[in-house]
């Protein structure tokens, strides 16, 4: 597999390359400073001053107008919110997975899912079906099965 080290592409494989984001998870003035102190040459992405592209948008219109007409904060409580929100999402992720593993194992696992949340009911469900086949499994396959076995929320 080849590799791409691409800072600004949200996506995870195109032509064939997988994309790697070392610095995704820095902000910017942390990813300048290590480029200072290490005389490391900084290539500028042309594209990322083209406001066709929604995230500049969001970037270089949008974020600016609220720290200037609601919080001159807005970048820090924005990248609190994240740090807080991705160590959340670990946990539920965790917590999903184990729950996946303990107790969806099995086809006679699924009269015990109708007592589960929707969305736990919809993830057991997956989890259940990528075990039985190796057919890609699409939301829409889930639904269906869920809506002919009578799960509700």
């Amino acid at each position: 597999s080849k590799t791409l080290y691409y800072t600004n592409i949200g996506l995870n494989n195109i032509f064939g390359y997988s994309i790697n984001r070392p610095l995704s998870n820095f902000h910017r003035s942390d990813v300048s400073f290590l480029v200072h102190q290490n005389s490391l040459p900084l290539i500028p992405d042309y594209t990322n001053k083209n406001i066709f592209f929604t995230r500049n948008r969001i970037r270089l219109k949008l974020i600016p107008n609220i720290r200037y007409f609601l919080n001159t904060n807005f970048d820090h409580h924005f990248w609190g919110y994240l740090e807080l929100t991705n160590r959340q999402q670990k946990f539920l992720n965790n917590t999903m997975e184990s729950i996946l593993e303990g107790y969806c194992n099995s086809p006679e696992s699924i009269k015990n899912m109708k007592k589960l949340p929707l969305v736990m009911q919809l993830e057991c469900l997956h989890h259940l079906l990528k075990s039985y086949t190796l057919r890609q499994i699409t939301t829409d396959h889930i639904i269906k099965l869920q809506s002919f076995l009578g799960f509700s929320d």
